[in-house]
């Protein structure tokens, strides 16, 4: 597969994703949003329009231009309302921004770049057509034919008996395999263009990327729980935190980043799926329950012994940060941050133990 058709492929997912949570109304993505209840974008789609991130790193033939620059700008304005919702929650819609939205299916074409849900389809030239469909199957007079064919008289009037020679004896003047009509030549010349332009940015972005002054950033453990957040954000921002050490940190908080592994979305959900999903929300639902009656051990007077006990037991640094602000306060209960870096040199400790006694078994 070219990378033009990996990039066509991964438009389709993003297509099948959006439609999908449009057309659908599943209580996981609706959130309270300004005092009222929206739906936010979802999971599929967020991995989707990822998944067609990671097909734009190549170089492309100029036949794949007009995909790729609308890839591109569907991508950017995606990223640009995540980082939106990051810097402003209140105001930014989690349903997705009128610009990211216009790109998608409501604008027309702009600059010869077509919005992505038609950018997978294959771009119909002028000079694909011959004076004969004009004139036949679309009623086109022979001076427009003329005039979309590029012939022209020497006084610079359209050239009708040209066209009437083709049509009398089709390729006599018209080769499909060779002809450039106006509005070709101006299309090619406009992508051509904006590719080179293309070029340009990446190359700076790649280059003040690479120069950037390194800045504070913010902990693993602050940057898991901000709303948007994702594992490519995270690397970014904390580069020598390793994958396994980010989703250690997810399960502390009981969160999920939005760029996991993709799997395309094919169809909607069957009825059977939607009942499965119901049921493992009540499940969880329940599992939340018990974990709130779980035993906060109030009789151990050091907090980080009282919270590896509940860890011990099963529980989450985000499960036992809520029942110990249940039973002991905002203010006395110890932030999540610290119990969860508790839990993190228990491991480290019980790790470092098990390799200790790997070593004296051999």
């Amino acid at each position: 597969m070219s990378s033009g058709e990996k990039v066509r492929e991964a438009i389709k997912d993003v297509i099948r994703a959006v439609e999908h949570w449009r057309t659908t109304n599943e209580p996981r993505n609706v959130v309270n949003w300004n005092g009222r209840q929206v739906k936010s974008i979802s999971d599929t789609v967020i991995y989707a329009v990822n998944h067609l991130q990671q097909q734009l790193q190549d170089d492309f033939p100029k036949e794949d231009y007009h995909t790729v620059l609308s890839a591109d700008r569907f991508v950017n304005r995606f990223h640009d309302w995540q980082d939106d919702a990051i810097t402003n929650p209140e105001g930014t819609d989690p349903g997705g921004s009128r610009k990211l939205w216009e790109v998608y299916d409501s604008a027309d074409v702009t600059n010869h770049v077509p919005v992505l849900t038609k950018a997978a389809e294959p771009r119909l030239w002028a000079s694909e057509m011959s004076p004969r469909i004009y004139v036949d199957t679309q009623g086109v007079g022979q001076r427009q034919v003329a005039k979309i064919m590029g012939w022209y008289t020497e006084d610079g009037d359209p050239d009708v008996s040209k066209v009437n020679e083709e049509l009398q004896h089709p390729g006599k003047h018209f080769d499909p395999e060779t002809h450039v009509t106006p509005k070709d030549q101006e299309r090619e010349d406009a992508l051509a263009e904006l590719w080179e332009q293309r070029k340009v940015e990446r190359q700076e972005a790649a280059t003040a990327e690479a120069e950037a002054a390194p800045v504070t950033p913010e902990s693993l453990d602050t940057l898991v729980q901000l709303p948007g957040m994702s594992t490519r954000q995270i690397r970014k921002m904390l580069p020598d935190v390793t994958l396994e050490e980010i989703q250690e940190t997810c399960e502390l908080y009981q969160v999920s980043l939005t760029d996991l592994p993709y799997v395309a979305p094919d169809r909607p959900r069957t009825m059977v799926e939607q009942e499965a999903a119901r049921e493992e929300e009540q499940q969880k639902q329940r599992e939340h329950g018990e974990a709130m009656a779980a035993n906060w051990y109030p009789e151990i007077a050091d907090d980080e012994e009282r919270a590896i006990r509940m860890y011990a037991d099963g529980l989450k640094a985000a499960q036992i940060f809520e029942i110990l602000v249940r039973h002991q306060g905002g203010e006395a209960a110890p932030s999540r941050e610290r119990i969860a870096l508790w839990i993190k040199n228990k491991r480290r400790r019980d790790e470092r133990a098990s390799a200790k006694e790997a070593a004296a078994a051999e």
